[in-house]
Formats: C-alpha cells, sequence, structure tokens
C-alpha cells in the first residue's frame, strides 16, 4: 500500500525551502518511488509549491462565511489524482504550513482525510517540525509585517495572538497520534544541532525520513527565500501598513472561525506597495547588526518559554524517548539586548528610504516611457505601411494592372 506523507509545517520552520527542494529534485525522488506533485490548482497569494494548501481551505458560503466542516470543490477531483498517483508511487508527499493552524482543534477534519486515502488505497503520516516557541513568534511577526497583514508592535501583537496559534506541542501531537498513530508522526526539531544526516541541514534532515541522503541524487540549488525583515525596514513597513486596505484578522477570533489569511484576495494598491517594499528590502540604509538584538522585552521572554516549558519536556519524553525531557537543544536564552528604535535612525532611515523610492519610480518612468516611445514608433511604421500600401493599389487601379 503507498503512503501519504503530509508534511504540516509548522510554519518558519524551512517550509518554503523544503518545498523548492521537493520541486528542484523531481528525477531523483522519482528513482525513490516518491511523487511531489503539482495537481495545477491555484489559491490567490499562495506559493506554487504548496501543493497540500487545497486540504488547509473550506468551502465558503454565499455570504462569504467559511464553512469549516466542508472541504473545497477541488478537494475530491485532487484526491482521486492522489488515488491515481499511488498505483505508480510507493510515497506522495504533499506540504503546506497553512495545516498547522488551519487543522490545530479540527479532529474530523483528520478522520475524514485519513478515510478518504483509505478508500483510494492509501496510508497517511505526518510530518512535522517543531521551533522554540520565542523563536517562532519573532519570525511569525517579522512575516506578518512583511505580508501587511498587522499594523501592531511586536508586544501588542505578541499579546494578542499567542493564543490564536498551536503552540501546546504535545496537545496537538496527542490528537494526531490518536486518530493516525503515534507511528505514524514524524517530529523533527527545527535547530541545526538537532539536523540528522551528513550535512546536518534542513534538506538532509528531511530526506532521512525517507532512508534518503543528499548523496542520492540530489542537489541543493542555492536560493534565499522569505527573506525577513529586521530593524528600521521593520519599522517603516509597520508604519506604511496602515496605508494597506486588508483589514487585521481579530485574534481573538478562534482559528477554527477565521478564513485562512493567505486564501483572501488582496486589493491591487496593497499588492503594489507590498511590492515595492520587497524591491526596496535590499537596500542598506544602515549597518546596523539587528540580528544580534531580540524583540522581546529582558524578562518577558523568560516568562514566555517559562508557558511551554512542562509541554515541551512532555513531547521530549513521551515522543521522542529523551530521559532528560530537553526539546530544544538551543535551550538557553541569549541575552541579546532588546531592539530599540532611535528616534534620530528611524527619521535618517525614512529620508534614505523615501529618496531611494523616488529613485526607482524615476528609473521605472524612464523605462515606460522609452517603451512608450516604442510603441507609437511601431504604430507610426504600421501607418505608413499601411498607406504606402493603399497608395501603390491605388497606382495599380489607375494603370489597369488591377483589371482581369
Amino acid at each position: 500500500m503507498s503512503t501519504v506523507y503530509l508534511h504540516i509545517g509548522m510554519p518558519k520552520t524551512g517550509t518554503t525551502a523544503i518545498q523548492y527542494f521537493l520541486t528542484d529534485n523531481p528525477a531523483a525522488l522519482k528513482k525513490h518511488g516518491i511523487c511531489f506533485p503539482d495537481f495545477n490548482f491555484r489559491f490567490p497569494g499562495v506559493g506554487l509549491r504548496r501543493n497540500g494548501h487545497f486540504l488547509a481551505c473550506s468551502q465558503v458560503d454565499e455570504n462569504g462565511k467559511k464553512i469549516v466542516t466542508l472541504p473545497i470543490e477541488e478537494y475530491t477531483p485532487i484526491m482521486d489524482q492522489i488515488g491515481k498517483l499511488g498505483k505508480e508511487y510507493e510515497r506522495i508527499i504533499l506540504s503546506d504550513e497553512a495545516l498547522w493552524r488551519a487543522r490545530s482543534r479540527q479532529p474530523e477534519f483528520w478522520k475524514r482525510l485519513k478515510r478518504d486515502l483509505a478508500d483510494r488505497g492509501l496510508d497517511l503520516r505526518v510530518i512535522v517540525y517543531l521551533r522554540r516557541q520565542d523563536t517562532f513568534m519573532e519570525s511569525l511577526y517579522r512575516q506578518k509585517i512583511k505580508e501587511a497583514t498587522t499594523q501592531r508592535d511586536f508586544h501588542d501583537y505578541l499579546r494578542y495572538i499567542v493564543d490564536v496559534y498551536p503552540l501546546d506541542y504535545p496537545a496537538y501531537m496527542d490528537m494526531l497520534s490518536e486518530i493516525l498513530g503515534r507511528e505514524n508522526l514524524f517530529i523533527r526539531i527545527y535547530e541545526k544541532s538537532q539536523y540528522r544526516g551528513a550535512e546536518h541541514n534542513i534538506f538532509s534532515d528531511f530526506l532521512d525520513i525517507f532512508g534518503l541522503t543528499l548523496q542520492d541524487g540530489f542537489e541543493i540549488r542555492q536560493r534565499e527565500q522569505n527573506i525577513s525583515l529586521d530593524g528600521i525596514r521593520l519599522d517603516i513597513q509597520r508604519i506604511l501598513n496602515q496605508l494597506s486596505k486588508v483589514p487585521f484578522q481579530d485574534p481573538y477570533i478562534p482559528p477554527y472561525e477565521t478564513v485562512y489569511e493567505s486564501t483572501c484576495e488582496t486589493p491591487y494598491e496593497t499588492q503594489a506597495l507590498m511590492k515595492g517594499l520587497r524591491e526596496l528590502q535590499g537596500y542598506a540604509v544602515t549597518q546596523t547588526d539587528y540580528a544580534q538584538t531580540t524583540l522581546f522585552d529582558p524578562e518577558e521572554q523568560e516568562a514566555f518559554l517559562g508557558r511551554f516549558a512542562a509541554s515541551n519536556e512532555r513531547l521530549a519524553r513521551e515522543y521522542l524517548g529523551r530521559e532528560d525531557g530537553v526539546l530544544f537543544y538551543d535551550a538557553a536564552i541569549k541575552k541579546l539586548p532588546q531592539y530599540q528604535q532611535g528616534q534620530d535612525d528611524l527619521l535618517l532611515n525614512t529620508i534614505l528610504f523615501y529618496g531611494r523610492a523616488v529613485q526607482l519610480l524615476e528609473q521605472r518612468n524612464r523605462q515606460l516611457k522609452k517603451e512608450l516611445e516604442k510603441v507609437r514608433q511601431d504604430m507610426r511604421d504600421v501607418r505608413e505601411s499601411v498607406l504606402l500600401y493603399r497608395l501603390k493599389r491605388k497606382i495599380r487601379h489607375l494603370s489597369g494592372k488591377d483589371k482581369t
């Protein structure tokens, strides 16, 4: 019986890099009886390589309300495609980090998925990567600022969003293991010191799940994906997010009642703003090393991690068999200084940021003018060609050459 390996994240654990890696190595995967399929179905604002995203979405009624108990219309046709692939491949990989949050409190979803795959002759196994909760929250916040889906400062965002994302890891795994069986869960830790494989990177660790190594015909194409914002850039975009027409998702609403953010259509104005900010992101306005700072208050970080100490220890003991109860080896909190927004720096960088934006706008206008002039010249050439053709035809007519 073939098996579907469903990689559900969690978010901010190298999921995009893994998806690109799988897309870049179809021949090597096929050689080992593995398929990372493209179902040729696209969602607005969702990367093409997130082939499991159809599982994170639910039907929406005529009033725009999400019906979490019903899958999208494309669910059955895609599942049928997976069933056909199961006759050709031993292992099929689906991946989407939205599943971590979207289905965290929905046991009925997992029961239905297991049953629907079994009806098509397929087993189900789940792959999950876990990240230390404080570094996850910092990374998530930067991502939401980058996506223009929040205007809040970090402390405000942390206070309201912490209960929306499932950060009690063993509780989540308990639900999955009860339905799927603990033997069908692959729990990995998002830490370089815990990556398996000779290379000790996220790719060698992922391949280890399938009993493979990078030497089995796989290659890594170096590309930097999903670059995070830091420091002044983070401040500038957070302020500019006030121009966004995307409503902030109220964190008080439980995740099973919300529409998943990335499936919403983003207004054109917001898309243009986000695109412009991405183009400016690489512009080095200052040389400050913001990577050596933290967004947490000095005592806030330790108190935040303390909320999960007992549950992290339980997962390490019960699911990973670690008698010492240590889940994250890099458990020591780095005593980094808290990032402080200097008003002088913010003013300086805002001016530089604005100036660079004007420069890019002027460059684009010049390019558009050149393209417009070329179009006008092409139109003049066509018009002259038409007039010349008509003149020649008139001459032929007058000379009698067109007469039969």
